[in-house]
């Protein structure tokens, strides 16, 4: 099995999977004693038409060489990823910060585009860029195309007028306020993190939890392979822990494809900077 790992690292791989036998009792042993994980059961997998487990390993690591790390907040309802990381971009910049389920659902309060696709509306860019603003923090923008995000998935006319007032509304507070807007459509990473940035990336979470939906996450640190990010969405169906959605590796060029929308190649992040003392925005 060490060699096997080791096989994988050297593919630039993340994780190893396996599939076992659910009556291979000792098989299960070894593989949970070495770390693997159960995340999912596939029906009618071996030829006498039984079930075959299957499990997971990270065998890649971040390597934490940030004096600054980021801790990880575990968002409480479907739809408050965008809080969530904030809570965390925020705790890393300031560690005597809280990270509360009050301010979690503040902050969506103040960020939400109010309606989606279907049920409550996620937070919006632009929501949570004034959010952190609010709270003292600095605040990059970057969004790659113009007007509110994902209206053409709202069927009703009525809740793309609320979304479309809503997306106004912030961007005439974003005027009034010091937020930057990036004019590039691409993320250096390795520059805004080396410059302190903690930044919120918005992507399509199909590639970790096979949901096509919008999802924020915080990117926690990259190297010359990987990507690290936490995810505050604990899916429990996957049987997923909160140890395995923090610092996930995810590969540059997995990252840049789920960090990328539809036909208009639309990107949408926050990046989060502890503001100079003279800087801070009334609360």
């Amino acid at each position: 099995m060490q060699r096997a790992e080791q096989q994988a690292v050297e593919r630039d791989c993340a994780y190893l999977r396996l599939e076992v036998r659910p009556d291979n009792v000792a098989a299960i042993a070894l593989y949970e004693r070495s770390g693997y994980r159960r995340f999912a059961q596939v029906d009618d997998y071996y030829q006498d038409h039984a079930p075959a487990l299957r499990y997971e390993k990270r065998i890649v690591e971040h390597a934490r060489q940030d004096s600054r790390p980021v801790p990880y907040y575990q968002q409480t309802l479907d739809f408050t990823c965008g809080p969530a990381c904030l809570l965390m971009a925020m705790k890393a910049l300031q560690p005597e910060r809280s990270m509360s389920r009050a301010e979690e659902l503040q902050i969506w309060r103040e960020a939400t585009t109010v309606f989606m696709t279907s049920g409550h509306g996620g937070c919006s860019p632009q929501g949570l860029a004034l959010a952190a603003w609010r709270r003292g923090f600095a605040a990059d923008l970057l969004v790659s195309v113009s007007g509110p995000l994902f209206l053409g998935g709202v069927r009703s006319e009525q809740k793309k007028q609320v979304i479309r007032l809503v997306h106004e509304q912030f961007c005439r507070e974003l005027a009034a306020s010091s937020v930057q807007t990036l004019p590039n459509r691409s993320l250096h990473l390795p520059r805004l993190l080396a410059e302190g940035g903690r930044p919120l990336v918005l992507i399509s979470s199909y590639r970790l939890t096979r949901s096509k939906a919008p999802h924020w996450v915080m990117v926690t640190g990259c190297d010359s392979d990987f990507v690290y990010l936490h995810d505050p969405d604990i899916d429990h169906s996957l049987h997923r822990q909160a140890i395995d959605c923090q610092h996930m590796p995810v590969s540059h060029a997995d990252f840049n494809r789920m960090s990328c929308f539809g036909a208009d190649k639309l990107r949408a992040a926050v990046i989060v900077f502890a503001a100079p003392v003279d800087d801070h925005a009334p609360v």
